[in-house]
């Protein structure tokens, strides 16, 4: 779902000399209380206080910057003033005989941070115009209900078929079902997106684009709900944002209810399909990251930029502890804004080692190309903190930190950074693989030209494969730490029992087998422990630079 507004900019501009409004833009001022909504011709929306949006109606070219300046001056102070006028120029609100003209037309690709990249495919303005009978249907008392209905007893399924479900997180499956799941899964995302247009068509507005895109390299539908801010009432702009979760909640209620009758690969099927959209509608709702939930609440506290805005507190608080510097003018009053801010800058963080982890020993399978294609993607998300700490020491330079304090203040955080990845220990683990032969357990791992320091005697974790979890089932050990070169199922590096082709693996003998274990799957060998700084480089770079090795 795309409906953020656009962000402020971050530093002044030149006021053009005679102010007047962008021709083709709008401003719907409410009938009561609230913000008015500024509608620009690109299709972006900004929210101003009344008493702004009046001063931007009344800008018509036919004063002088100075004059109005002067004018305003009579109800607020003149830096007030001016001030204001930079902050509309800066957003696109003048006209600017000085600048290039603005984009009008729709962009068919686009980078919208953290982290995603959106492809439009088409205007879907007439679709869903013509689809708001369907939606009027949807909005009646007796379809509320019939839906509660069915998420109730499609979580009294999920219980009843734990096992069943359990299994579809932890196991493999056969490469079928799995194709056949996501592309229910890519088809869901199309409804989950079709929901959140309906549901803005239903109170009037008008979704203005649909397309594809890449979100934490994941495949997904986007659909751009901004014009939601001319919605007059916050609760409306909450039904749109979460109109995307219920479609996911709805068919992980009827895939769930379909498990207790499926049996064989159909049962799979339908696990694989109450889990993931389970999965996606509790991952929606996380508010620290611009997805559903975020927007949700940003609508029901009323307050634009929320996200932003709790982030530049966030910026300035740390800054300030680390650079020195005076308090900065605080963008939310709030309490919660520094932590939440400081939630809002960790949680893309999170979720991209999460992402790259998980699709690491995919790549690593595929050889060179996967290890080039995984170091370019660490590469650009090195960037991301980088920006960050320039972001830092702006924040402290606005707020008067002095040279001399922010050296220091940089010189202490940098060690501290140093000593704790070189100074926590924590247990390093190998990640690799394992196959039954003969009906003994033997480690296997890509054979890349180089291999990992291993041990005989080394513990060795044996995982089940799945496409979530890898729950333990036995212990073995290294008998020998003289691997032998040879070729192994490619299925034994997928969460795919079945999937043909053979890959070149170095092969190591496992003795002192704890438990019964499936015939293949995931494995861990426990090399010891290692410092922080040098478990993130044996996780995210060492593999695929091995892969790369001649």
């Amino acid at each position: 779902m795309t409906s953020a507004a656009p962000s402020a900019p971050a530093e002044p501009v030149k006021i053009p000399a005679y102010p007047a409004r962008r021709n083709g833009l709008e401003i719907v001022l409410p009938d009561g209380q609230g913000p008015a909504v500024v509608s620009l011709p690109e299709g972006r929306y900004l929210r101003l206080g009344q008493d702004a949006a009046r001063v931007l109606a009344h800008l018509d070219g036919s004063r002088s910057r100075e004059a109005v300046i002067a004018e305003l001056a009579c109800a607020m102070d003149e830096k007030t003033a001016t001030g204001l006028l930079e902050r509309f120029t800066g957003a696109g609100l003048l006209e600017r005989p000085d600048a290039p003209p603005p984009r009008t037309t729709v962009r068919r690709v686009a980078f919208r941070p953290p982290a995603s990249l959106q492809f439009t495919l088409l205007r879907p303005e007439r679709l869903f115009a013509a689809l708001r009978p369907v939606t009027r249907r949807l909005a009646r008392p007796a379809a509320g209900y019939a839906y509660v209905l069915l998420l109730l007893a499609g979580a009294v399924a999920a219980v009843a078929g734990a096992d069943q479900l359990g299994a579809a997180m932890t196991g493999p499956t056969t490469w079928r079902t799995f194709l056949a799941a996501a592309v229910a899964m890519i088809t869901v995302t199309a409804l989950h997106e079709f929901g959140h247009g309906l549901a803005l068509a239903h109170f009037g507005g008008t979704p203005r684009r649909m397309g594809f895109m890449l979100l934490y390299l994941s495949p997904a539908f986007f659909c751009d709900v901004s014009d939601g801010w001319r919605l007059p009432e916050k609760r409306q702009r909450v039904v749109v944002s979460l109109a995307g979760p219920a479609v996911n909640a709805g068919v992980a209620a009827l895939a769930a209810l379909a498990t207790l009758v499926a049996d064989g690969p159909t049962a799979a099927f339908c696990s694989l399909l109450a889990v993931g959209n389970g999965i996606g509608a509790l991952f929606n709702l996380t508010p620290f990251v611009k997805f559903d939930g975020y927007i949700a609440l940003m609508s029901q506290l009323d307050i634009p930029f929320l996200r932003d805005r709790a982030m530049t507190d966030a910026r300035h608080t740390l800054g300030r502890l680390v650079f020195g510097g005076g308090p900065a003018e605080r963008k939310l009053a709030s309490r919660w804004a520094v932590p939440y801010g400081t939630a809002c800058l960790l949680t893309p963080w999170l979720l991209v080692g999460w992402a790259l982890s998980a699709y690491l020993p995919m790549l690593l399978a595929f050889g060179v190309l996967g290890a080039m294609i995984w170091l370019s993607t660490i590469a650009m998300a090195v960037s991301v903190p980088l920006r960050g700490i320039a972001r830092l020491l702006h924040a402290a330079r606005t707020t008067g930190a002095r040279t001399l304090r922010m050296a220091t203040g940089g010189l202490v955080a940098a060690t501290v950074v140093t000593a704790v990845l070189t100074l926590v220990r924590v247990p390093t683990t190998v990640p690799a693989a394992y196959v039954t032969e003969h009906g003994r357990h033997v480690l296997i791992l890509p054979d890349s030209g180089t291999r990992p320091t291993l041990h005989a005697g080394d513990r060795v974790e044996l995982r089940t494969a799945g496409l979530l979890l890898h729950p333990l089932q036995a212990t073995a050990t290294l008998a020998t730490d003289q691997p032998t070169r040879g070729h192994a199922p490619l299925a034994g590096f997928l969460p795919l029992h079945d999937i043909p082709g053979q890959i070149p693996v170095l092969r190591y003998e496992l003795s002192g087998d704890t438990g019964p274990a499936p015939e293949q799957g995931t494995a861990a060998i426990a090399a010891g422990d290692t410092s922080l700084g040098e478990r993130l480089a044996q996780t995210f770079l060492t593999p695929a630079l091995r892969a790369l090795a001649p």
